[in-house]
């Protein structure tokens, strides 16, 4: 947050961040930024002295950063006042990459889940739309675990394990044109949740689940590369075999 965080490349460039600079950001993270993002980060400037304090001074601060910790935000870069160097502050209130919630709320569109997340910031709380969800819902996640494996750019892989029907929320943003989920080798579903972030329902028992970027188009594009390649390669092939058997006419005359 020494600089714009969502003005500025740089920062995004070999780390995780929740700015960095693009053109075209989806619809669903740039209203979040507007909306809830922006207020968050001027709330944070507001009582930055509260960051250089006490660690109880600290937290109460963090604590307010419902967006930036769902987020899984660890860390805040900030001015460091008169000496003019930047300081790193550890969030200690980051929901982590992924939990389970007590309780799915239904509402009946993304706005409403927008102000009920800064009327009712609870991590264990998850909003969804009417469209995505029949009935709101209470889980009892006590005792059940869930925790991420790998990830790389293209692929997120969690195990859990469930003691009851539960709900886990995912800290990576919500994108159904691309990214599927594939839980213990079968495809299923998963929903958009607090407006940005995926969620999905478990059955009791143990699972492993796996997030993989595979959008139709690149699957099509392949595939037409592929045919592309082959039927170049059979031309060739063809076109040699036609050359020799020319060749082959000529020296016999």
């Amino acid at each position: 947050m020494s600089v714009s965080p969502f003005n500025d490349a740089q920062t995004s460039y070999w780390h995780n961040s929740v700015g960095g600079y693009h053109a075209a950001k989806l619809k669903s993270y740039q209203e979040f930024i507007d909306f809830e993002l922006d207020a968050e980060i001027k709330y944070i400037f507001k009582n930055g002295s509260a960051l250089f304090g006490t660690d109880s001074a600290r937290a109460k601060v963090l604590q307010r950063l419902h967006g930036l910790n769902m987020l899984n935000t660890k860390y805040f870069i900030l001015p460091g006042g008169e000496t003019g160097n930047s300081m790193a502050f550890k969030n200690s209130q980051a929901y982590g990459s992924c939990w389970f919630v007590r309780k799915v709320e239904v509402v009946k569109n993304t706005d409403e889940v927008l102000l009920q997340l800064r009327s009712n910031p609870n991590k264990y709380t998850a909003w969804v739309t009417a469209s995505d969800f029949k009935t709101s819902k209470v889980y009892n996640a006590d005792n059940s675990e869930l925790q991420l494996v790998t990830k790389t750019a293209n692929a997120c892989t969690y195990t859990a394990n469930c003691k009851s029907d539960a709900f886990a929320v995912f800290s990576e943003i919500y994108y159904s044109d691309g990214w599927h989920v594939v839980v213990d080798g079968k495809p299923s579903t998963y929903l958009c949740v607090n407006s940005i972030l995926r969620g999905m329902e478990l059955k009791p028992g143990s699972h492993r689940i796996e997030f993989k970027f595979e959008p139709e188009v690149y699957k099509t594009s392949n595939t037409v590369s592929l045919i592309g390649s082959i039927v170049l390669f059979c031309s060739c092939l063809i076109a040699g075999f036609l050359d020799r058997k020319q060749g082959d006419r000529t020296i016999k005359e």
